[in-house]
């Protein structure tokens, strides 16, 4: 655990303090996350353009997990697991850090993990979830993942705990409601100004439906813009929405009343996907090369870089706004993680799936040392 001068005080509670005690949460992270002005992109761009670092989540490992899994891993232990089953691509953040935090509260991870572009950051994951011992389950096809999990949970025994695609249950998407409300409370102190828009990485959609009912209740009137980074299939407005409302029930049904859930202002941005799920984008790796020159900012290609892309063009094309770009990378250096353990080898089919794969879409923003530098933190 971390110690506990170093964990902040969930922002949900500070605001609605009867929820404390009727939806699970445990100390995690370390928040508020700072904001701070995008000085070298305002120039450039026009306007006010702002970031939201929650890249700086947690000091072992950031990213926008960590405020989801304060409140699945708190679920998990009321139910006394010994071992969290979660999925993801074989690169997936969300697996590392369900493998970090998850550790830290005596829990072992099981991951069922589907085949996606390799790139660099995808070996640096790998090597992560070795690293943290992580049972890697391989699953051949998305379709078939559903069976899968459920085949893993099977042998993980009565007392593992299931986490869905990127932990965006209800349950999860409370740490993005938490994030909306501390958000409000930064614009309320002066510390930046309410922004016209919050752009973030639309994945799995707890984060974006979170940060839309978080901002909404905390009387913000920012529409959050959710950039889509997987299949439409997966991830469109419509399962967004049904998620707020899957979220507002559970909030409601936990004593808060109706009248502090507005309704959230929220659109999709499409076409910045790319070929697939994970492969990089010229717009992206453009992205990622003007945010390092222009403010020093990191972020990697399969989340970040492409809503920073569509945050770039509709910033040029809307000149004079205030515009927050939330940060869901991870930018904590991991190599401690890697430090002295190289964990067991990877299973043989998912090792087939790399070499077969390897080179084939290489992320040019980052080194192929899966032991150097900060890790991708969606």
């Amino acid at each position: 655990m971390l110690p506990s001068a170093l964990m902040g005080r969930s922002p949900l509670f500070e605001r609605f303090p009867t929820l404390q005690g009727r939806v699970p949460w445990t100390p995690l992270g370390r928040w508020p996350t700072p904001v701070a002005r995008l000085d070298g992109l305002s120039r450039r761009l026009g306007g006010e353009l702002w970031v939201k670092c929650d890249d700086l989540s947690a000091p072992r490992y950031g990213g926008n997990k960590v405020r989801k899994l304060e409140h699945l891993l708190a679920q998990a232990q009321a139910r006394r697991a010994d071992r969290v089953v979660t999925v993801g691509g074989i690169g997936s953040n969300h697996i590392v850090a369900t493998a970090v935090f998850a550790a830290e509260l005596g829990m072992s991870t099981s991951a069922v993990v589907v085949p996606q572009p390799v790139t660099p950051a995808v070996h640096r994951n790998l090597a992560l979830a070795r690293a943290l011992d992580v049972e890697l389950i391989p699953c051949a096809a998305r379709p078939l993942v559903p069976l899968c999990l459920s085949g893993a949970k099977r042998r993980a025994g009565p007392a593992a705990f299931l986490i869905g695609p990127g932990g965006s249950s209800p349950v999860g998407t409370l740490g993005y409601v938490s994030a909306g409300l501390e958000l409000g409370a930064q614009v309320a102190s002066g510390l930046l100004p309410e922004p016209d828009e919050i752009y973030l990485a639309l994945g799995s959609g707890g984060s974006m439906a979170g940060l839309a009912l978080g901002c909404a209740a905390a009387g913000l009137r920012s529409v959050v813009v959710g950039v889509r980074v997987v299949e439409r299939l997966l991830t469109n407005l419509t399962l967004v929405r049904l998620l707020v409302r899957r979220t507002r029930r559970l909030l409601r049904a936990a004593g808060l009343e109706a009248t502090h859930l507005p309704a959230p202002r929220m659109r999709v941005v499409h076409g910045y996907l790319g070929r697939c799920y994970g492969a990089p984008t010229e717009a992206g790796v453009q992205a990622l090369a003007l945010a390092r020159e222009s403010d020093r900012l990191e972020l990697e290609t399969t989340y970040t870089a492409k809503a920073l892309a569509a945050f770039i063009d509709e910033c040029r094309a809307r000149p004079g706004r205030t515009v927050l770009f939330w940060n869901t990378y991870n930018s904590r250096d991991t190599g401690v993680l890697l430090e002295g353990r190289t964990g067991a080898p990877l299973p043989g089919r998912i090792q087939g799936w790399v070499d077969r794969d390897s080179g084939s879409d290489g992320d040019p923003g980052r080194t192929d040392d899966p032991s150097a530098g900060p890790e991708a933190g969606r």
